[in-house]
């Protein structure tokens, strides 16, 4: 061939990277980029040579190329990289191209031998009317073509039918038998019924049509016939099975087997053993794609270890179903080096994913459906040899699972990693719920890292059964498990730790409580401590006071969260908490309940009359008055020293005393700026101390909003102090949307502001109160735009009761914009607004109210005796 000349042109030079020219370089030349080095090259003249120089100014001389008629070729002068030189005589041969004749002399002659070719057999085709090559243009072939290395099991040589009655288990064996390794068995659309076992050697693939991954409403069986059928006798076994054993039938070796688009159908068989696939022993890299496994009796897909302790491994499952087996869906033991792609499992009688020292498992997209028991149920040993290792899930799902949606009780040292897990609807128990089971159970071993987990309730889609699951997360007797960005709803509680576990660090995480429609939610954040992890137990019979004061003082420390999960934590001394500030107590909602002990009469949370700011909410404390004596001060916190503290969503039940006693600071100073939102104070009218909800004393410019009192008041206590829900002394208070109900035992009054002064009581609501609604001894306080209707309705103060009572002492005091409401009942209510006269009472302003008689008074609506008051514009006095 001849050779092509390179070099000699302007464009052909040497350049290091930066692209300056390099004068007299020498470079090799290569036939590629990354190919062979090129030596046989003449300069111009004819001379060999193998390397080419460039000259003074960087140019590139004139040489031949190789004697194989290459066009271009690479030089490397040592920069680093090779650079392309194109041959420059390409021009000159171009144009000579150009200028020979057409050997079809014209384009008119060109046209003219296509033309000739139309129409003609083995020529060019042309279409008739209908678009349609006519069969005289076809060319005849000797025989139909072949799909080479595939066996059509309907082939007259094994003659499988299809039919759904004929059993065609001899003809599919044949077939596999003549498949041969890299063989390919075919099943043409059709039922196939057989009644033993087809045994796939090394290397054979089976291939259906096309897979039904179910069969759903409004499809019936005989819609969709693409499938291997179990007959109604096969019972035991298995309809496909791999076995890698030396048992003198098997290879000791054995996998490859491929199994694609097919179906395997046990729908027939309604009693005994059978399982779906079965492999045994020595198994290696087997792949199923586009496979469903349905409704036989025993496990979808099993496997099993040979007489040496061997067991398959390196499977990859891929968008493959196992509909309504009645054992378990896929069960695999010591398979390691799985993966799981897109698989689901519905309806399955036990479990749906169940792995036992699977080591490094992948699991993608899979999700479990309905099972009995449990969704996935990670378990057994997963080894601490070099070799071993856990599971990877990400991007699972669960749904109405009868127990836990995943579990986790896996021992050994690889760690499982849980991503983007959505669990919903799992712990359904039979239908009622309950149980203890959750979307996530980990009582783990070996370590576990989940994130991105979400866990929500629900009851059946057809709204029937309960609520489930009971926990979001469960976490018992686990140990080294990592949470983080996570939003657990459970019906008890969203994340539950029982305080059984050793090593549990929680993220971020949102637990929620509740069915599907509860917002009840609450923030946990990244290190909180929780009390269970210091040792409490919340079981209602352990004394937790140890463990809270722990967690308490770890939290104060580290200006953060102690977190109370559901449960009953008993304490039977106060549980101080520690001045300073940027520290919270929260609970998991209403079911974590700080309880006291009894016989303890004590306040169940203590401050130390110093500069406290701290948060408190969702959670309940118990003051158990009932299994109090006499003896100090009981009730739920003494907030003495409480700083712009903040008590939230807290249900206080039950206190001796007070629930919240909000003091001075130890050495005079008020204590101040405390907020109490939406809390209930309730149960406390069998109590043997004052069963107060708020008292305020020497702590002012407290914000009390939209809380509930409701059947207060003890029996004892001075006479101004007893039973009354709101006992302000320190004045300036505000009090917000509040509502006040009953306590009729000891005649409760709703709001008792005793010489104080500039307290605001402001849209409140008195429902029947058995003491005054409002009592005020005190000066510059307000009462506007409340709501008290049936004052002394029960209680024995029979005819003594008012609405607004004004007594000793009151002056400047406003009240206005209320509208009051006698007892419907003839003579329990005295007056509506009562203003006394001692103390040098007067003047008030009370304008604007609305007076309502339903029963008799026993005085009248207004009785005004205050010097200078001025009474104007109300209605119905």
């Amino acid at each position: 061939m001849a050779r092509n000349l390179f070099g000699g042109t302007a464009s052909d030079v040497a350049e290091d990277l930066s692209g300056a020219r390099v004068p007299s370089v020498s470079g090799t030349v290569w036939d590629g980029p990354s190919g062979t080095q090129v030596t046989d090259l003449l300069d111009s003249i004819g001379a060999p040579i193998t390397t080419v120089t460039a000259d003074v100014n960087g140019m590139l001389p004139e040489f031949q190329g190789p004697d194989n008629g290459a066009e271009r070729l690479w030089l490397d002068f040592g920069a680093g990289a090779r650079v392309a030189i194109v041959s420059a005589n390409l021009g000159d041969r171009f144009g000579a191209h150009l200028s020979t004749s057409d050997p079809h002399g014209s384009l008119a002659g060109a046209l003219g031998e296509l033309e000739a070719q139309k129409g003609s057999a083995n020529g060019l085709a042309t279409l008739d009317a209908l678009g349609l090559v006519p069969a005289a243009q076809i060319p005849a072939i000797a025989q139909a073509p072949q799909m080479v290395d595939w066996i059509n099991v309907k082939a007259p040589a094994y003659g499988a039918l299809g039919n759904g009655t004929t059993d065609d288990t001899v003809a599919i064996r044949a077939a596999i038998s003549a498949a041969g390794i890299g063989g390919t068995v075919y099943f043409p659309k059709g039922v196939y019924r057989i009644s033993g076992t087809l045994d796939l050697p090394r290397g054979v693939t089976l291939m259906g049509s096309h897979s039904n991954l179910m069969v759903g409403p409004g499809m019936a069986d005989e819609d969709f016939p693409c499938y291997i059928q179990a007959a109604p006798s096969f019972t035991t076994g298995a309809m496909i099975q791999i076995i890698g054993d030396n048992d003198g039938t098997h290879p000791a070796i054995n996998g490859e087997q491929r199994i694609f688009n097919l179906m395997l159908d046990g729908s027939k068989v309604t009693t005994g053993s059978l399982d779906g696939i079965y492999a045994k022993g020595n198994v290696q890299n087997v792949v199923l794609r586009d496979v469903c496994v349905r409704k036989v009796p025993n496990n979808g897909i099993i496997t099993g270890s040979n007489a040496g302790g061997e067991w398959p491994y390196s499977w990859r499952l891929h968008s493959v179903m196992v509909d309504n087996c009645k054992a378990n869906g896929i069960f695999f033991e010591r398979q390691t080096d799985l993966s799981l792609i897109d698989c689901q499992v519905i309806g399955a009688g036990a479990t749906g994913f169940k792995l036992v020292n699977c080591a490094n498992t992948l699991l993608i997209g899979c999700r479990a459906e309905w099972t009995g028991t449990y969704g996935f149920h990670l378990t057994g040993d997963w080894g601490n040899w070099p070799g071993s290792g856990a599971a990877t899930m990400s991007a699972c799902s669960t749904d109405r699972c009868g127990w836990d949606g995943v579990r986790v009780d896996a021992t050994g040292n690889g760690p499982f990693l849980i991503n983007s897990l959505m669990t919903r609807r799992d712990g359904r128990n039979g239908g009622p719920g309950g149980g203890g089971y959750s979307g996530l159970a980990l009582r783990n071993q070996a370590p576990v890292i989940a994130s991105g987990v979400t866990c929500y309730v629900g009851t059946d889609d057809a709204g029937t059964a309960n609520t489930s699951p009971q926990y979001g997360v469960r976490i018992s007797g686990a140990r080294d498990v990592q949470i983080d960005n996570a939003y657990l709803h459970g019906l008890t509680e969203g994340l539950y730790d029982d305080g059984t576990n050793q090593r549990v660090t929680l993220g971020s995480i949102t637990s929620v409580t509740g069915n599907n429609f509860s917002e009840n939610r609450v923030a946990i954040g990244l290190g909180w401590v929780n009390v269970k992890g210091h040792g409490a137990k919340g079981d209602g019979f352990t004394d937790d006071t140890a463990a809270l004061q722990a967690a308490v003082n770890a939290a104060a420390a580290a200006k953060t969260t102690v977190y109370l999960p559901t449960g009953t934590y008993l304490v039977s001394a106060p549980v101080t908490l520690p001045a300073g500030q940027g520290y919270a107590l929260v609970g998991s909602g209403w079911g974590a309940s700080v309880k006291l002990k009894g016989g303890s009469n004590c306040y169940i949370f203590k401050m130390t009359a110093a500069d406290t700011r701290i948060i408190m909410r969702d959670l309940t404390i118990d003051g158990n008055c009932l299994e109090q004596g006499t003896a100090g001060s009981s009730g739920g916190v003494d907030a003495s020293g409480a700083v712009a503290c903040r008590f939230d969503n807290v249900h206080f039940i039950a206190c001796r005393d007070d629930a919240i006693y909000l003091g001075g600071m130890a050495g005079g100073a008020y204590g101040h700026n405390n907020r109490v939102i939406g809390c209930l104070f309730d149960e406390s009218m069998t109590s043997l101390g004052p069963g107060r909800g708020i008292h305020m004393n020497s702590s002012d410019e407290n914000q009390i909003i939209g809380c509930d009192f409701e059947f207060l008041g003890g029996s004892a206590g001075a006479t101004f102090e007893t039973a009354v829900c709101i006992l302000d002394r320190a004045g300036t208070q505000f009090i917000d949307s509040c509502n006040f109900v009953g306590g009729a035992t000891n005649n409760t009054k709703g709001v008792r502001i005793q010489d104080a002064s500039s307290t605001k009581v402001i849209g409140c609501n008195f429902d029947g109160t058995a003491g005054d609604s409002v009592f005020i001894a005190g000066t510059g306080n307000s009462v506007t735009g409340c709501t008290i209707f049936s004052p002394g309705e029960v209680g024995s103060l029979t005819g003594q009761v008012a609405g607004i009572h004004l007594e000793f002492g009151t002056k400047n005091n406003l009240i206005s914009g209320n509208s009051l409401a006698s007892s419907p009942t003839n003579g329990k209510t005295r007056s509506l607004i009562r203003e006394e006269a001692m103390g040098d009472a007067g003047p008030n302003l009370i304008t604007g109210n609305v007076f309502i008689t339903k029963g008799t008074l026993t005085v009248a609506p207004s009785e005004i005796a205050g010097a200078g008051t001025i009474f104007t514009n109300n209605l119905g006095a």
